[in-house]
């Protein structure tokens, strides 16, 4: 074998080996609908989580609340799929929203004589819940377990 043709052996050689590990780690990644139960299930987590809480009497706390909707942005960016990548990024922001909410009213309720009746925003939150849940609902929908 010349020169030439052992150097364009090795090159094929080379090309396929690149190809094979592509693939293996394109096949390796989640699909978006395995993100999206992921999405799913870490919501259904912090909501056990802040049900078990508060049955205990402790307020779960603004850091708590951030962790949980930075970790559904990250999901969120990896979905792929314009179909679910819309909803999954407007769960994301949604929690955002949650967030701000809950400074606030973890802020209001630490001042809060409770003679007054709840603030207005609170109707805000409640809205906002709702649209939460139909988001998560429309995720579920696309992506049931």
């Amino acid at each position: 074998m010349t020169r030439g043709k052992l150097l364009i052996a090795v090159g094929m050689v080379a090309a396929v080996a690149v190809a094979v590990l592509v693939a293996l780690v394109i096949s390796k990644r989640p699909s978006d609908c395995d993100t999206v139960r992921s999405m799913i299930a870490h919501n259904n987590a912090f909501n056990e989580h802040v049900e078990s809480a508060t049955s205990s009497g402790i307020q779960t706390t603004n850091e708590e609340v951030r962790a949980w909707a930075s970790q559904l942005h990250h999901l969120a960016e990896q979905v792929r799929d314009p179909a679910l990548a819309e909803p999954a990024g407007n769960l994301a922001n949604l929690a955002d929203q949650a967030v701000a909410f809950s400074e606030r009213f973890l802020a209001d309720e630490a001042a809060a004589d409770h003679t007054s009746p709840p603030p207005s925003y609170i109707r805000d939150y409640s809205q906002l819940g709702k649209d939460f849940d139909t988001t998560l609902a429309t995720l579920d929908q696309k992506c049931p377990a």
